[in-house]
């Protein structure tokens, strides 16, 4: 038999929401520098049943981690749309994602950021097994996943792993 890709479905808008978004380098000389962001929001379109684009994202109340725990992140997406493929439920892949990350002095606390500065992430989330799609709660779960390299002042193309949920708000989204 022929395998076939998943096939998304549930209406054509989706906004997709996020309270435990992380992204974490694992270059050992940072530490597990990196962010994480309580509230982030993907707005996605139903292109047809192969593919799914996400058209907006914001990130927002993101803070460093590890080395650079003291860090206010300011999170920017772009080079939309970043497309998702279901290859099929447990296997999803996340193309084009492009951020552009500010890392400054957490406000009252002027020296406190130990690499203030730009940074960059731009990749595939495609790590088998590791993006999969939670059919009973209508979420992309990840779970150190990789395929993101950020720019830091300090390092080139470091791999960094992504971790969180992102939940549809209408519960309408699937894949099958």
């Amino acid at each position: 038999s022929v395998a076939s890709a998943a096939s998304w479905g549930g209406g054509l808008t989706h906004d997709l929401d996020s309270a435990n978004f992380s992204f974490v380098d694992t270059n050992p000389a940072l530490a597990g520098s990196g962010w994480y962001c309580i509230d982030t929001r993907w707005h996605a379109l139903i292109v047809n049943s192969s593919r799914l684009t996400v058209t907006a994202a914001t990130f927002k109340s993101c803070m460093g981690l590890g080395p650079v725990i003291n860090c206010t992140v300011t999170s920017t997406a772009s080079g939309f749309p970043w497309t998702v493929t279901g290859i099929t439920t447990t296997n999803i892949q996340i193309h084009n994602i492009n951020l552009t990350l500010t890392y400054e002095n957490t406000p009252g606390n002027p020296s406190t950021c130990s690499l203030p500065g730009h940074w960059t992430a731009t990749g595939t989330l495609a790590t088998s097994g590791r993006t999969h799609w939670d059919t009973a709660s209508h979420q992309f779960i990840f779970v150190n996943t990789t395929g993101l390299r950020v720019n830091t002042p300090a390092t080139t193309g470091d791999p960094v792993t992504v971790d969180g949920t992102l939940r549809d708000t209408t519960q309408t989204l699937t894949l099958s």
